[in-house]
């Protein structure tokens, strides 16, 4: 728009410029003079003339600016709702995961209410030394922290439930996660039978 209005301004000022020139042409006296004024009004007809079209052009691209712009608008528009929208989401979202922490928390008070304390001190310590995996299950008769194998006598023991066992590896306390266990015998007694 500024530079619009500067182009108009341009305008003005050669349309006056013609004007004085159109005026002094009464007043030539010679031929060379006259045709001397007629190339000047003439360059100040083209001078206007482009002028005229730079302000034309302007003014479509101020048009197009604008309807860009408000392409522009929509969009961030759009976008700032779906911002809210998300953050709205992820409120709740973290509303429902602190009331589970909170929950969860309290469950594990509890159960460390219940627990001897050197196998607290155990947990504590192997938290740290671990990474923050101190207790893991066994699955295919491997610990599921070191994935070594772990001897079927360990796995029978960690299968009754009755003490604390760890790893003989990794020291990480171990749990029984329910898997079935297929012992030789077994699957060749069940070989023997096909």
């Amino acid at each position: 728009d500024k530079q619009r209005r500067q182009l108009e301004a341009a305008v003005s000022e050669e349309q006056s410029n013609l004007q004085k020139a159109q005026r002094k042409l009464i007043e030539v006296k010679t031929n060379k003079e006259y045709s001397a004024m007629l190339a000047e009004i003439e360059a100040f007809k083209q001078k206007i003339a482009g002028y005229e079209d730079a302000v034309l052009h302007n003014m479509e691209l101020t048009e197009l600016r604008k309807q860009e712009l408000q392409a522009c608008e929509r969009q961030v528009k759009d976008a700032e709702q779906a911002l809210a929208e998300g953050r709205q989401r992820n409120e709740l979202e973290l509303a429902v995961l602190q009331q589970t922490l909170a929950e969860r928390r309290q469950t594990r008070e509890e159960a460390a209410q219940q627990l001897e304390r050197p196998v607290i001190d155990l947990y504590t310590r192997l938290l740290t030394s671990r990474k923050g995996l101190a207790v893991v299950g066994i699955k295919n008769a491997t610990c599921q922290g070191c994935f070594l194998s772990l001897p079927p006598q360990l796995i029978q023991e960690v299968r009754r439930n009755d003490r604390v066992l760890t790893c003989s590896h990794c020291q990480r306390i171990l749990y029984w996660s329910g898997e079935t266990l297929h012992t030789p015998s077994e699957s060749g007694a069940s070989e023997l039978v096909r």
